[in-house]
């Protein structure tokens, strides 16, 4: 099941950050929605990667985990274009 619910993510090695990982984790459980913040080339998206693959092997979302890339997001409405373009190649659960 776990492949299938993370089948959008970025497939990426990812070693350390181990307390990144779990702060992050914990701020998922608050809240639906984490932006992570930082300059270009600290691992940003690695560690989001990791995580939301982590996220989609376990029963914590049901619904799946959905991966939105941001990188030519550069207005509002390039940004709903991104989200709707994630969220439309979901699969619809198996019934």
């Amino acid at each position: 099941m776990g492949s299938a619910r993370a089948a959008h993510l970025p497939n990426r090695t990812f070693v350390g950050r181990a307390d990144d990982v779990v702060a992050l984790e914990a701020r998922l459980r608050e809240a639906r929605i984490v932006t992570l913040l930082g300059p270009p080339g600290v691992g940003k998206t690695h560690l989001a990667a990791h995580v939301a693959r982590r996220a989609a092997e376990g029963d914590a979302y049901p619904g799946g985990v959905h991966w939105c890339a941001l990188t030519s997001v550069r207005d509002a409405t390039s940004l709903v274009g991104a989200i709707r373009e994630a969220t439309a190649r979901v699969p619809a659960p198996a019934s």
